[in-house]
């Protein structure tokens, strides 16, 4: 995998990967024109908050949210919840992992109060932080406590509520750092993308074709993105064709490689 890092972990390629996988995996229908801004960021969250209940220590719920530039909003099956002006956000930052027993979780500070998230992994939990600081408030929280305020205690510090030595916070507000990457399982989540978006492509291919045929004089920029689209397709279908045959030795009993190592890196 060595060849195919030198070749695309660059800021240039990384940025346009983004791109791409934001244009295809939008929900609902651009041209439908419901909600035209642009999102920064979307995804599910796991949402923590203190339970009333005895017993329980935390009540957990899956939602999806959405940043742009002026909201963060969090939405269900039924439609939205809520949402928060991203003018009011004070902060967005890290949750030490013992506050709730596991790893991912961060804080957004806002006006009102705080919002416990949990993201799917290091990487995530990372994008998070560093977009919703990016359109948060001018002016964020000089300090934070990383911990949550459990039973009249803060966790990280275990100061009291009314401390007046920790009431800003006992952590010093710094940019997240970025997580150490897992190279194969991120090469493996593209493909799981673009896979699943074969039909997509290919509908873009023919939008492409036909963008051309209507306008003949100025084609470049369409045929340098029908190429790259064209080529991304070709390199999906030949890693399927992988799968397949080893799908198919695995079931006889053979052993081949599961997976085109030799693609990946020569693509």
């Amino acid at each position: 995998m060595e060849n195919i890092s030198k070749r695309v972990l660059d800021a240039k390629h990384v940025n346009g990967v983004k791109q791409f996988l934001e244009d295809i995996c939008v929900p609902g229908d651009k041209a439908g024109g419901c909600d035209k801004s642009r999102p920064l960021k979307e995804g599910t969250l796991t949402e923590y908050s203190l339970s009333s209940f005895p017993g329980r220590d935390f009540n957990k719920r899956k939602k999806y949210y959405r940043l742009d530039d002026s909201t963060l909003t969090a939405h269900r099956k039924n439609g939205e919840i809520w949402c928060i002006n991203t003018s009011d956000i004070l902060l967005a930052a890290r949750v030490d992992e013992n506050a709730f027993g596991t790893p991912h979780i961060f804080q957004v500070v806002y006006e009102q109060g705080t919002l416990y998230l949990r993201a799917q992994n290091s990487v995530e939990h990372y994008d998070w932080i560093r977009s919703i600081s990016r359109v948060c408030n001018s002016r964020p929280l000089p300090l934070y406590h990383s911990g949550i305020l459990y039973n009249g205690k803060w966790s990280c510090c275990l100061a009291q509520k009314n401390d007046e030595a920790t009431r800003g916070g006992c952590c010093k507000n710094t940019n997240p750092k970025p997580p150490k990457i897992d190279l194969q399982r991120e090469l493996q989540r593209f493909y799981t993308i673009i896979s699943g978006n074969l039909e997509k492509l290919h509908n873009h291919v023919t939008s492409l074709e036909s963008e051309m045929e209507a306008s003949p004089d100025d084609i470049t920029p369409l045929q340098k993105s029908l190429a790259s689209t064209q080529r991304l397709i070709d390199v999906a279908q030949e890693i399927q064709q992988y799968h397949k045959e080893y799908s198919a030795s695995k079931s006889k009993g053979t052993r081949h490689l599961p997976i085109a190592a030799s693609t990946l890196t020569h693509t």
